[in-house]
This record gives structure tokens, sequence and C-alpha cells, in this order.
């Protein structure tokens, strides 16, 4: 709290470009945008959801490109990309949304989670899983939008 917040100072290229969109496009935008802030707030103690609703901002911003959220990920990655762990993620996703299923243990009471391997590797999984929809985020920023940033903060 009471932390001093850095913004680029090209952020007006940001959000100018982001006005600048139709109407539709910006709705979609802004409803990734909703997504993925719910999965960051919302999420943070428990990553089954931080999970579910990533992949749901990543369908959302997909709509502008008209493409789904598999062949969003791959056209806006890079050559690390890992289509299987995306793809299996993107189950945990429906699996949490139509049945509740919880894929890091959350209801799971153990003191002892640094000697649980099984959620150490989802851990890592899920870290590779953020990388990735972070490369296609800004790769889509870039490529689609047009949007670079080459300034400081």
């Amino acid at each position: 709290m009471n932390e001093k917040i850095l913004i680029p100072r090209s952020i007006r290229k940001y959000l100018k470009t982001i006005h600048q969109l139709d109407n539709n496009k910006k709705d979609i935008f802004l409803r990734f945008s909703r997504l993925y802030n719910i999965s960051l707030v919302c999420g943070s103690k428990e990553p089954t959801l931080l999970v579910a609703y990533k992949i749901c901002s990543i369908e959302a911003l997909a709509e502008i490109v008209n493409m789904k959220y598999s062949p969003f990920m791959v056209k806006y990655n890079d050559e690390n990309f890992d289509k299987k762990l995306s793809d299996y993620f993107y189950k945990t996703r429906s699996s949490h949304f139509h049945s509740g299923k919880q894929y890091f243990n959350e209801s799971n009471i153990s003191f002892l989670l640094e000697f649980d391997n099984i959620l150490q590797e989802k851990n890592k999984e899920l870290y590779e899983l953020n990388k990735f929809i972070r490369i296609a985020i800004v790769n889509f920023l870039t490529e689609d939008l047009k949007i670079k940033n080459n300034e400081p903060f």
C-alpha cells in the first residue's frame, strides 16, 4: 500500500490506439481487460480461478481478430510455445467453470506444501502458461494494434 506506481510515458500511445478502435473492438478489448483484472485480483489465492479467467480473457481478446483461444496462442507466441500445455489449461478452465474442479489442491488442506511434488510441478506449469499468455498479449498489441513501446518508465 501507498507505494509509488510507475506508468510508462508512452501510455498515451496505448490509450489512443485503444480509443481509436471501432466500438465493437473497443468493447472486446475492455472485456479482455476486465477478465484479466479479475484473474489477477480474485485469483491471487486461487490458482485454478486465475487460470480460468486468464484463459477467458485471451478468448475475449482473440475475438478482435476472429480467432479462438488455441489458434490465437499459437499465432502470437514464439517458438518455445507449448501448445499441449496451453490446451491442457484450456480444459482446466472448462472443467472449473462447468463442474467446479480445482487443479491446484485449493480444497486440500495441507501444511506440507513444500513436499507436495505434484503441486510444485503444477506451479511450474502455471508459471509457463503465464509466460505464454504475456507473450501472446504483447505480440498481439505490437503486431495487430501496432503499439510499440521504446520508451523507458
